[in-house]
């Protein structure tokens, strides 16, 4: 389960990639506030770059991504992202992404409260026009849409 998991919240983290991101609460209702920086590329992830990922599968893919559940004193919150997938240690994530630390609380609009939720996630990714990944950044939500072109 943690492995399909930390796939779904690195779909994110491919936008970085493929152009040129601790808190104690669970939003209610999917976080509308991002963070943005004008100087920066658009944050996008190919979809040539997607399906190689997808076929791959999600073992390959987590070999290179850490998470660790998150909890606050009310039970799970997400999974924390350990570190970026296709980043050194060096590297600046994109400030449009998702970042080390980040717990993710969904994926286009789907918890991520149980393993049948991530098959949801997986199985929607081939078909999808974008990903929106739900995230707490320092206690505050945060949503990421990247869109997914070619």
């Amino acid at each position: 389960m943690r492995r399909l998991i930390a796939f779904v919240l690195s779909i994110g983290i491919l936008g970085s990639c493929a152009t040129t991101q601790n808190g104690d609460f669970l939003p209610l209702e999917p976080a509308d506030s991002t963070i943005a920086s004008d100087s920066a590329e658009p944050l996008v992830v190919d979809r040539l770059i997607l399906d190689a990922v997808l076929s791959d599968g999600p073992g390959r893919f987590l070999q290179r991504m850490p998470v660790q559940p998150a909890h606050s004193k009310n039970g799970f919150v997400g999974y924390r992202v350990m570190a970026l997938y296709g980043q050194d240690a060096v590297s600046e994530p994109h400030p449009n992404g998702v970042y080390v630390g980040d717990v993710v609380t969904a994926v286009n609009g789907v918890s991520i409260r149980r393993p049948g939720d991530l098959m949801k996630i997986w199985n929607s990714l081939p078909d999808a026009k974008h990903v929106i990944v739900d995230v707490q950044r320092a206690a505050k939500p945060v949503r990421i849409t990247i869109p997914i072109v070619n």
